[in-house]
């Protein structure tokens, strides 16, 4: 099987030998549907190899965001750990906790979301937003 970029703009070619069918005695077909759609019958190994291949082409998004850090939240506000410490998100995207508790790095406030996941540890997280509107 031979997997490759196509000189057709966002198109893969894929080529496949007889040997890519050997382990079910299968003569190399496709079958298209009536609908258009395309059904190649291949052995497990071949299908593998097909998926490995692709996903080197197009590499699957990872679970977890970068650098393995817990996802900021974006809206500035009010925020609650799950150990129940208020955190307080600004408009310039720079965090405090209320009550004077330093970070890590020794400042009352920091615009580093690394600082605040190493400072408040993996069991803070998800933060909870809280809702501060007035009630009528």
């Amino acid at each position: 099987m031979n997997i490759k970029s196509t000189v057709y703009e966002n198109t893969i070619g894929i080529e496949f030998n007889p040997d890519d069918f050997h382990a079910m005695d299968l003569s190399p077909r496709a079958v298209i549907d009536s609908s258009g759609g395309t059904c190649v019958l291949v052995p497990t190994e071949t299908a593998i190899a097909m998926r490995d291949k692709l996903n080197e082409f197009f590499p699957p998004e990872p679970d977890e965001p970068e650098l393995g850090l817990p996802e900021e939240p974006k809206e500035p506000g009010y925020y609650i750990t799950q150990q129940n410490l208020l955190l307080n998100k600004d408009m310039n995207g720079g965090w405090i906790r209320p009550g004077s508790y330093a970070w890590e790095n020794g400042t009352a406030y920091t615009g580093d979301w690394g600082v605040v996941s190493k400072t408040l540890g993996d069991e803070a997280f998800p933060l909870t937003k809280l809702n501060t509107g007035k009630e009528h």
